[in-house]
């Protein structure tokens, strides 16, 4: 299950990967963005994998300022294996008895939305423009008794 959804990932990537772009934005020019993120940790005993899915619309207000926004999805799997342990016997009796080896995994999905705001640098026909910019990312919209919004916020 894990490989296949990591797989699944590698391949979203590669086909949503950047290109070379050879237009330059103008004020009422739209932008489509998709982009993902992947992470994975791996120790003995469990392996956590984080994936994040952006797919935004930003528009051109003027040639240099661009503000947008879109939702964002993250998958989270986690794998967890306890080994097992053998049986204790003496004498021919079982004083402790054998456990097996487990393997339990979990799959958590939300859903968020992000907003951003871009201006950029250099000549209205310069094939490269530098950016600097800001974003917000509401990681969770669905929050959970006890926590807020701003708990999943991140600026």
């Amino acid at each position: 299950m894990q490989r296949k959804l990591i797989g699944a990932l590698v391949v979203m990537l590669m086909a949503l990967a950047p290109r070379v772009a050879s237009a330059q934005a103008k004020a009422g020019d739209r932008e489509l963005l998709t982009f993902v993120n992947v992470f994975s940790a791996l120790s003995p005993g469990s392996t956590n994998t984080n994936g994040n899915v952006f797919f935004n619309v930003g528009q051109f207000f003027t040639d240099r300022f661009e503000l947008g926004g879109g939702p964002n999805i993250t998958i989270s799997v986690s794998t967890q294996t306890v080994p097992g342990t053998a049986a204790i016997v003496v004498a021919g009796r079982t004083i402790v008895a054998a456990v097996p080896a487990s393997t339990s995994t979990s799959v958590d999905t939300t859903v968020g939305a992000n907003a951003f705001l871009r201006y950029y640098f250099g000549a209205s026909d310069a094939k490269i423009k530098p950016y600097v910019g800001g974003s917000v990312n509401f990681q969770k919209l669905n929050v959970s008794d006890g926590e807020s919004i701003s708990d999943q916020t991140f600026v």
